[in-house]
């Protein structure tokens, strides 16, 4: 029982790399995992000669844990080189994830990415 529940996690994991996969808004190379919704309102996206920054938000009927294990395995396969518990870089780019449980149930991640 166990190996079928986490035969099917796996699965779930390499969802977002597959084709006609979900990514954010604004950001074409960082995965929605399947279960989130994306918060477009909430997008907020800075340009600069000296660098960008960028916030995007998502949630869903998901637990931290699915949350944090499914973007520590799909970052890596897009470039992101995992730093420390919620941080990534890519070349000049710093990603940091804040996953946090919700008051009414479920998880809301938020993406900050900047360069």
């Amino acid at each position: 029982m166990k190996m079928a529940v986490l035969l099917v996690l796996l699965s779930l994991i390499t969802l977002p790399v597959q084709a006609g996969s979900a990514f954010l808004s604004g950001q074409s190379d960082l995965p929605l995992m399947p279960g989130l919704e994306e918060d477009a309102g909430a997008a907020v996206v800075f340009d600069s000669p000296e660098g960008r920054i960028a916030h995007f938000t998502a949630r869903g009927a998901l637990t931290v844990g699915e949350v944090k294990a499914f973007y520590r395995e799909t970052l890596p396969e897009l470039g992101w080189t995992f730093v420390s518990e919620n941080l990534y870089r890519r070349e000049a780019e710093s990603l940091r994830l804040i996953v946090k449980k919700v008051a009414k149930g479920g998880t809301e991640i938020r993406f900050e990415i900047s360069k």
